[in-house]
């Protein structure tokens, strides 16, 4: 997730700033990303620990959701141990080559959220619309070369960071995560970041749109057992929209203000609630 925020009125603005007021905005934006992270790593180790002990889980799609909770949970972890720290005390190492390779692996647990998210919804869909095929491509004993095959598209999807002025980093004097203000990282920031993803999670959205119709058909031979299914079913969508507006909410609201607490809650802030709530 990212934003290439274009400074120009924010940077004579900042050049003029008390720096009791940016030692303040400091402490508050750090203490927030700290809290609202210790809340999201808690629910999404809670998840993980559920998940394992879940029979029902013991599965294909139990191991998808796995890896789901331990990326989220990677995600909080960099919020509280390195974006909250270098808001809170100001510390200027996130443009260092560790603060890069953590933007950068940042972005690869988050491709790594949305790369479950596809395949959780072709399980679910072949689940419900083809159940032998599902039997062979989902069985428990390829279920590792699912979650290897998720692993692999992310790094490949990762590699593109790798070419030179390509770099994501926590910028401590505004409290946002961001692409270089280069010409690489605004390409990877509107094509990749933005419609890239908001393409991808509307091929989601379609899939379980697909699903859910499939469900409606099949509604008279609904059991019990089916009916939780359902409901696991409706939060996944629920994540889906909520993906898609944390999405919009990263890349629109700053070309429309330049009130540096709005940026603050419209792009790091949004992110880290995305996997809380997700969570």
């Amino acid at each position: 997730m990212s934003v290439v925020v274009e400074m120009t009125t924010t940077e004579v603005v900042e050049d003029f700033k008390d720096p009791g007021a940016v030692q303040r905005d400091g402490i508050i934006a750090g203490g927030v990303i700290l809290i609202v992270g210790i809340c999201g790593l808690t629910a999404n180790l809670t998840a993980i620990r559920i998940i394992k002990t879940v029979p029902s889980l013991r599965n294909c799609f139990g191991n998808l959701l796995l890896l789901h909770a331990t990326g989220e949970a990677g995600i909080m972890i960099i919020f509280i141990f390195w974006a909250a720290p270098i808001s809170f005390f100001q510390l200027e190492i996130s443009q260092t080559i560790y603060g890069l390779k953590i933007g950068h692996f940042g972005l690869f647990l988050w491709f790594v959220c949305l790369y479950v998210q596809l395949f959780k919804s072709i399980n679910r869909l072949m689940a419900i619309a083809s159940p032998i095929s599902y039997r062979i491509i989902f069985a428990d004993k390829n279920s590792k070369y699912v979650i290897l095959a998720v692993i692999f598209l992310c790094l490949l999807h990762s590699i593109l960071y790798f070419f030179p002025e390509c770099d994501f980093y926590f910028d401590a004097d505004n409290h946002i995560w961001t692409f270089a203000p280069t010409n690489c990282g605004e390409v990877m920031s509107y094509y990749i970041d933005f419609l890239f993803c908001n393409s991808f999670m509307g091929v989601i959205l379609v899939i379980d749109g697909i699903t859910f119709i499939f469900i409606q058909r099949g509604k008279k031979l609904i059991n019990k057992k089916n009916k939780r299914e359902i409901q696991f079913f409706m939060q996944a969508c629920a994540t889906s929209f909520v993906y898609v507006l944390e999405l919009a909410s990263f890349h629109l609201v700053w070309r429309l203000t330049s009130d540096p607490w709005l940026l603050f809650c419209s792009t790091s802030l949004a992110w880290e609630l995305c996997h809380v709530i997700d969570g």
